[in-house]
């Protein structure tokens, strides 16, 4: 009887033992979590802003408030004085394609463009210059579908109204599609196209 009770109180001790090996190696992976939870956004904020300085974009303000397995989310965006977003949300399939260039959409919400209502001035404005850069990284063999949820475009023109576009816009390998409000001094103008 007593080398039952030894064996019994032996397993106990072992299962105990077991038990709050377990438990710590639980609590040091939650910690770890939290961790890079907590860090990881500083640390995507910090590429993207490198990134941009890189493109010419050395005072971008941005906000990265989310960064999942399989999507960032970046907030209070202001590239240039004449572009900015509310948000953006990229989604990839793994943060290693992310790390390729390959995208698998982009959703802009509340994107903001002012710029006079010149050629010059659009050929140099920052959308435009951000299309022509090359060597954002590694080019994929798709590009990025790409969502303008509420944008809206101020052309300014001299000794007259602005013209202005209000919509939303799709963007993807095969084309555009959307509805845009176009408002001018000659009245309010909606626009469908596919």
């Amino acid at each position: 009887l007593r080398i039952r009770a030894r064996h019994a109180v032996q397993q106990d001790g072992r299962r105990a033992r077991w038990l709050s090996a377990l438990l710590v190696v639980v609590c040091v992976v939650v910690a770890l979590r939290a961790a890079l939870e907590s860090a990881l956004p500083d640390v995507v904020h910090d590429r993207i802003a490198n990134r941009l300085a890189s493109m010419g974009f050395e005072g971008a303000q941005f906000r990265v408030t989310s960064v999942r397995w399989n999507a960032i989310r970046i907030t209070d965006i202001q590239l240039t004085e004449e572009l900015g977003a509310e948000a953006v949300e990229i989604e990839f399939s793994d943060p290693a394609e992310l790390v390729l260039g390959h995208i698998l959409t982009a959703t802009v919400h509340g994107a903001r463009w002012t710029v006079p209502l010149d050629p010059r001035a659009i050929a140099e404005s920052t959308p435009v210059r951000l299309l022509r850069t090359e060597g954002v990284g590694p080019a994929a063999a798709v590009p990025p579908a790409i969502r303008l949820v509420g944008m809206h475009v101020t052309l300014e023109r001299e000794d007259a109204e602005p013209v202005t576009l209000d919509g939303d816009v799709d963007v993807n390998a095969e084309g555009a599609r959307g509805a845009v409000v176009v408002r001018s001094p000659l009245g309010e103008h909606a626009l469908d196209f596919h």
